[in-house]
């Protein structure tokens, strides 16, 4: 029986799937990269030159916009495949109320109201507890209360009810819950009797229930005798030891120690740059920056650093490319400690960057100072996996490159590692016939990053030596540097496209 002409085949599915996911992990990644900008922003802001009320303003922005990155993360786990969250750490207490004063605080003077935080002398400095679902709970108990409360105080008090329980209290003094509606107040769509004063769908403490029941917990409503309103928090605190990172500033190595040490800091963001520079030099480190790839390996290739901060989505040269070319170079310094500063998410992403040579990852948006520290004190005391020379081209490909989903996309990779080699292959000719030693560099930084994406060591260790003669104008070596160079393209051109099966090649 003939297959319907509106039927669709198993492999148009299957590509159809794939193309969603693609789409979604660039997603993922590029509001990563807006969001980083956006905190980035903020925290480079000098707030020493702001009025007291525009710096408290600012600081709600701030703490809304973390909020926001953590929602959507929260987001992203449920719809990317394999999508790896930043570093899930244990609620640090002072942290945390932090965040939830300077978020509020200003939202209710706006308001004419007082914003008071409470905490027992009791509640530990650390508590194992989900903390995005904890401010997500608060964040919607205390909007409810200031659209109903009035002009009163907002007070939250944490205590605990026993070793491993949680209680807390929000109050108001304003005119409490309507009797008839206690019984229904947590349920989907209800309103109090001011829904008026501002737009919603009811779904506020229906949220907060329901994320208190998936911790294990209980929320309850009550008018207070002396008036006003109350809703009281009750939560477990994990008794099973931690699966999840220590919070970097807790029980951790300190910061690292960079006085005099000389870092590269390479990303096409100018914020990125900028809070990075700002937090490696209260290190102690003098910082280079640069804002591509092709500026990147150049650096690396021609002097140590004691530490290199590499963007992975850079344009001319990705970090990935900067790191495989720096480890096959054969260099004195090739295990410089890498950390990979990305916005990709998904844990095939950062096994492929680990495996190209990178020490350690640094996800964006960067959060404070901490995370930062922590991956370069991964990174000082790993050493980087090197991929075994041996590897055949198509393996080489498939995890060096992309680390795409599907091994039948290395042949696409294929063209477009031989549509690199030749366009090289064509401007160091052309730049050798001219005596054009700037540009021969250019071309051999580019032959580096492309032969060590793939594995060739040997070609990328002779672009290496013909960047190195013309350095040294040793004008003797140079024919010679460049004629073995050009063997070493055509031969790797001729491997791929055997290996490949590419009959003919169709990419400029």
């Amino acid at each position: 029986m003939k297959t319907p002409r509106h039927s669709r085949t198993t492999d148009q599915v299957s590509n159809d799937e794939h193309a969603r996911r693609e789409r979604l992990s660039m997603l993922a990644h590029d509001a990563r990269s807006a969001l980083s900008d956006i905190l980035g922003g903020l925290s480079l802001i000098p707030d020493t030159s702001l009025d007291p009320q525009t710096r408290q303003q600012l600081e709600r922005i701030q703490s809304a916009s973390e909020y926001l990155a953590q929602l959507w993360e929260l987001g992203l786990e449920d719809t990317v495949p394999d999508y790896q969250a930043n570093a899930d750490y244990p609620l640090r207490l002072s942290d945390f109320l932090t965040a939830l004063e300077r978020r509020w605080r200003g939202a209710a003077e706006a308001a004419g109201m007082a914003f008071h935080l409470d905490v027992a002398p009791d509640v530990p400095a650390i508590l194992e507890i989900d903390a995005l679902a904890l401010e997500r709970i608060l964040a919607n108990v205390i909007s409810n209360a200031m659209a109903y409360a009035g002009s009163g105080p907002i007070r939250i008090m944490f205590e605990m009810q026993s070793t491993t329980r949680l209680r807390v209290y929000l109050r108001d003094d304003g005119p409490g819950f309507a009797p008839d509606k206690l019984a229904t107040l947590f349920d989907r769509g209800q309103r109090g009797a001011q829904a008026h004063r501002r737009d919603g769908d009811g779904l506020g403490l229906f949220i907060a229930r329901s994320l208190t029941h998936q911790l294990g917990g209980e929320i309850t409503a009550r008018n207070r005798r002396e008036g006003g309103a109350e809703i009281a928090l009750d939560v477990p605190l994990s008794t099973a030891p931690s699966t999840r990172h220590v919070a970097p500033h807790d029980d951790a190595p300190p910061p690292p120690d960079l006085t005099g040490c000389r870092v590269l800091v390479a990303d096409d963001s100018l914020t990125n740059q900028a809070v990075l520079e700002t937090m490696l030099s209260a290190l102690g480190a003098r910082v280079e920056t640069c804002s591509d790839g092709t500026g990147a390996l150049g650096a690396v290739l021609d002097a140590p650093f004691d530490l290199a901060i590499l963007d992975i989505d850079m344009p001319g040269e990705s970090g990935l490319g900067v790191t495989v070319a720096l480890r096959a170079s054969g260099l004195d310094w090739a295990d410089l400690p890498i950390v990979a500063c990305t916005a990709f998410a998904q844990r095939p992403k950062h096994e492929a960057i680990l495996a190209a040579g990178a020490n350690a990852i640094l996800m964006k948006p960067i959060k404070g100072p901490a995370p930062l520290a922590y991956a370069i004190n991964q990174a000082l005391t790993s050493k980087p996996a090197h991929r075994k020379a041996q590897r055949g081209a198509q393996d080489l490909l498939f995890s060096a490159l992309q680390h795409r989903a599907h091994t039948s996309e290395s042949k696409t990779l294929a063209l477009f590692v031989i549509a690199d080699l030749k366009m090289i292959t064509r401007a160091l000719m052309h730049a050798w016939q001219q005596g054009d030693t700037a540009d021969i560099q250019r071309q051999c930084h580019k032959l580096i990053a492309v032969a060590g994406a793939v594995g060739e060591t040997m070609l990328s260790t002779t672009a290496h030596a013909l960047h190195c003669a013309i350095a040294q104008e040793a004008a003797s070596d140079i024919h010679e540097r460049v004629r073995e160079a050009l063997d070493r393209t055509e031969s790797l051109i001729h491997q791929l496209t055997s290996q490949f099966s590419i009959k003919e090649f169709t990419l400029s």
